[in-house]
């Protein structure tokens, strides 16, 4: 394993121990960085809680999902 890839899993698992139950907000700030971390985070995160996905998944709709699943997301009643 390469510096550039110890670096990525050390900021994949700080955002992870920050956000144990992320917010909405982060998750769809996170899929909006489109990083390789973002992309990695949202993966794990859609296995986590078992979410179908594939490679052409987009970032903004696998957050929307894991949101939806967490019971983070914003409540809509209100738009």
């Amino acid at each position: 394993m390469d510096e550039t890839e110890e670096n990525s899993i050390k900021k994949i698992n700080i955002w992870m121990n920050e956000h144990s139950q992320p917010s909405y907000e982060a998750l769809v700030d996170l899929a909006r960085s489109e990083t390789p971390e973002a992309y990695e985070i949202l993966r794990e995160l859609a296995l986590k809680y078992n979410i179908s996905h594939d490679d052409s998944t987009p970032l903004l709709e696998l957050a929307a999902k894991i949101s939806n699943i967490i019971g983070k997301a914003p409540d809509e009643s209100n738009y």
